[in-house]
């Protein structure tokens, strides 16, 4: 699995979002889902860039070509998967949980993984975009 992820972040970084589509497809060889490798090797990787940026050892537009890379290998997942899901995950009726991101975080793509993710374990969940507005008590 740990390679797997590596090869992963390692086509993340060089934007190569065909190898990406061909170690998915591998990985499903081993019965690796594409929305399991979403939650659990590209949202971990999204954050730790996102730390290496943080840190400085990453620059802003490595950050950005990696992120990019994020939304486009989570369309390719969405365009290609199979099973239950919803038309539009800000859309789905009758759900049983609402995924809201954390107040200040303009960021969508980890909340839009963990959305697709509970939609493929069989929750029916629905982002809430935007955010609601944050309340500020005066007490």
């Amino acid at each position: 699995m740990g390679e797997i992820q590596h090869q992963l972040r390692d086509a993340g970084l060089r934007n190569d979002l065909r190898a990406a589509e061909r170690i998915i497809e591998g990985a499903a060889t081993l019965n690796v889902s594409p929305v399991d490798i979403l939650m659990g090797m590209i949202a971990p990787a999204l954050y730790q860039v996102g730390e290496d940026w943080k840190r400085g050892t990453r620059s802003i537009a490595e950050e950005h070509r990696f992120t990019s890379y994020c939304y486009d290998l989570f369309n390719w997942v969405v365009a290609n998967a199979r099973g239950n899901g919803p038309d539009s995950l800000t859309e789905a009726g009758d759900s049983e949980i609402l995924v809201v991101n954390a107040p200040g975080n303009a960021h969508t793509l980890a909340i839009r993984i963990l959305c697709l993710w509970m939609w493929n374990k069989g929750f029916r969940a629905r982002m809430v975009e935007p955010p609601p507005a944050s309340r500020s008590s005066t007490h």
